[in-house]
């Protein structure tokens, strides 16, 4: 299962944030902060996560509008057929998906 959620400019510094891990205040309950450890991030990246965003935006073309979606948030969950296989089969699982979803959308 795939899940896209598509950010504004005003949107960029809380998705920061969230995604930077600088908060220990969650609106969800069920957040284990203890198995953060186990997500998987395959994007290469250096510095934070606002940063990035804003220099990205400088090298292409976004109009000057507050409605203008600048940025998206795909969250991947494994599929239940794969829930068996070892651990490296599911790492290459998101690794062709992170490859598909980056080569679609860039």
């Amino acid at each position: 299962m795939a899940h896209v959620q598509k950010f504004t400019r005003g949107n960029l510094n809380g998705l920061s944030i969230h995604l930077d891990r600088k908060t220990d205040h969650h609106s969800n309950e069920e957040i284990d902060p203890t198995k953060t450890y186990l997500n998987i991030d395959l994007c290469q990246k250096e510095g934070d996560t606002l940063s990035r965003l804003n220099n990205r935006l400088k090298e292409v073309y976004c109009m000057k509008r507050d409605d203008v979606k600048v940025g998206c948030s795909w969250i991947v969950t494994l599929p239940k057929n794969l829930k068996e296989q070892t651990e490296s089969d599911q790492q290459a699982f998101f690794e062709k998906t992170y490859a598909f979803l980056s080569e679609r959308y860039g």
